[in-house]
């Protein structure tokens, strides 16, 4: 397994000993899965690499692609942007003639496919096999299920697009829910439970939240708290986190205070809350196969991005000779506006509203309030925290304030990547998100 690394703005891969394999340098990487990885070249030629560091599949009709899954790929081709498949050696397996990027992958021989706006399961001779009838689609887990959604229903489907009938409760996203391990997480009114493959309720007890099951574990919620339940619901680490990941190869994540540590499935500790963040070792919901035993994970250590192993000692750095942050286009060409940000509603996808678009607009007037930079109307709009059409309007802010924002706030948002927080409004501003370092470069660079 390889993990991708920065060095002077191009790209390269390291073994888990932190060793490079493939030294630095293309402009842009995702990361491998099952064996390949999508790369692009300086002179942005699109193609895949193997472990190898060889260059294994590039064509001129290639034009992008997505990971590969049990040695298939999705790739978009030229000239008409349709969608079709290919196998490690570059074959075309499915002729182009989808319309959509997304998709989750080849899993269990099916994989989920758009025409006309509609989604549907082919297997990889190209068959349908559950016809294109549904709004939105998640991958068939182990157990022969998979989440889909219609007319703004989501519920199970099996193998032949038949639905799982199942006690009265909500169908979730399979990110959290789904069927894993024979469970698959559901709502019950406003509290969380399992079912079986069955559709029947299995535990009596009810959660706060609950995630899918990984290596016999479940991560629950409880009075604020985060424990893990047993595939026969019984609890086997008590509540006691604040925020905790989901197992790979016997290793989670935990949070304590505002650092981030390291347990095993036995719930003691490997590694102390020491981190500014720990990503899940297994990379969960990232859109590559869940099937690699990835042995580091990416973490924050002190401002720095680095790679830890599963004893959570830092291996190598993520990024080498790195350029500043401030060092970017759009700091040199800036411009005046009378309008930063306004709240959109078009992230409203998988039951995200608008109020995650509103969400860092409150949290900046919260800033430039505690700087003394909003005018009594920017006060005013502050006070009130219900308005979903709130934006970042000039006439909120005095003249050092707009000053600050026309040549940060654009960068500020790229690069801490602000837009997650719009898009899920379950996460928090938990930190200032580095809006301070930016207000000191302002004042030393105005």
């Amino acid at each position: 397994m390889l993990y991708k690394f920065k060095e002077n703005e191009l790209y390269g891969f390291i073994d888990e000993n932190g060793k490079v394999v493939i030294p630095a340098k293309y402009s842009f990487v995702e990361h491998f899965s099952d064996g390949m990885c999508a790369v692009h070249t300086v002179d942005d030629k699109f193609l895949y690499i193997n472990t190898k560091g060889e260059e294994v599949i590039q064509k001129d009709e290639i034009r992008g692609g997505k990971a590969f899954f049990d040695d298939y790929a999705m790739v978009c081709f030229n000239p008409n942007h349709l969608w079709g498949f290919i196998d490690k050696q570059g074959n075309v397996v499915i002729e182009p003639q989808f319309d959509e990027s997304y998709s989750s992958g080849l899993h269990e021989g099916l994989v989920d496919v758009c025409k006309n706006e509609k989604w549907g399961y082919i297997d990889m001779q190209g068959n349908t096999v559950v016809p294109f009838d549904f709004d939105w689609t998640d991958p068939f887990s182990a157990d022969g299920f998979a989440v889909v959604k219609r007319k703004s229903k989501k519920f199970f489907i099996d193998r032949n697009g038949e639905k799982l009938k199942t006690v009265k409760c909500t169908v979730v996203d399979s990110i959290a829910g789904g069927f894993k391990e024979g469970f698959a997480v559901v709502k019950f009114g406003k509290e969380f439970g399992f079912i079986n493959t069955q559709g029947e309720q299995v535990f009596n007890t009810l959660f706060e939240s609950a995630s899918g099951f990984h290596e016999g574990l479940s991560c629950v919620k409880k009075d604020g708290k985060r424990g893990y339940i047993n595939t026969k619901g019984e609890l086997v680490i008590d509540y006691q986190f604040e925020v905790s990941g989901s197992f790979h190869l016997g290793v989670t994540t935990y949070k304590k205070g505002d650092k981030w540590g390291l347990i095993n499935t036995e719930g003691k500790i490997i590694k102390e809350a020491t981190y500014d963040f720990i990503h899940d070792f297994g990379l969960y919901g990232w859109g590559i196969t869940t099937k690699d035993e990835r042995k580091l994970a990416m973490a924050e250590l002190n401002k720095k991005a680095v790679y830890i192993n599963l004893h959570g000692e830092v291996i190598a750095n993520q990024e080498v000779n790195p350029k500043s942050k401030f060092d970017h286009d759009l700091l040199k060409n800036w411009k005046s506006k009378e309008v930063w940000d306004l709240a959109e509603d078009h992230y409203e996808t998988g039951g995200t509203t608008k109020k995650g678009a509103t969400q860092h607009i409150y949290f900046v007037l919260k800033w430039l309030k505690g700087k003394d930079l909003l005018t009594a109307e920017g006060l005013a709009v502050f006070a009130d925290k219900n308005n979903l059409e709130v934006g970042l309007w000039r006439d909120l802010v005095n003249a050092e304030g707009a000053g600050f924002l026309d040549r940060y706030y654009k960068l500020w948002y790229e690069n801490e990547g602000i837009i997650n927080f719009q898009i899920d409004p379950s996460l928090k501003f938990d930190r200032d998100e580095n809006l301070d370092e930016y207000w000191e470069h302002y004042q030393a660079n105005k």
